[in-house]
């Protein structure tokens, strides 16, 4: 048996809201995304000052959040700072 072809059709959905993003900043940024149980989630559940982006989606499956997971999440993360301690060379 063949699985059928998953319908990307909602690939653009996220896409003027993504380019109107602020550049990450100082706040870390919590980005949902998912089916309707996240596009439900009520934003004044946010921790306090966190910058909160909700990319759910009503409906959707785990084949095609998988299509667009790097545009509508990944790329909106908050870059981690990175450490100022050194790496143990036993931990390597």
């Amino acid at each position: 048996s063949k699985l059928a072809p998953v319908e990307p059709v909602q690939l653009t959905r996220y896409a003027a809201a993504n380019a109107a993003l602020p550049v990450p900043g100082t706040r870390p940024r919590l980005v949902l995304i998912g089916d309707s149980r996240i596009a439900d989630w009520p934003g004044a559940a946010a921790p306090p000052g966190w910058e909160v982006v909700n990319r759910g989606i009503g409906g959707e499956t785990a084949a095609q959040l998988l299509l667009r997971l790097e545009q509508d999440a990944l790329s909106l993360r908050t870059p981690r700072a990175r450490s100022r301690r050194p790496v143990p060379a036993s931990s390597c």
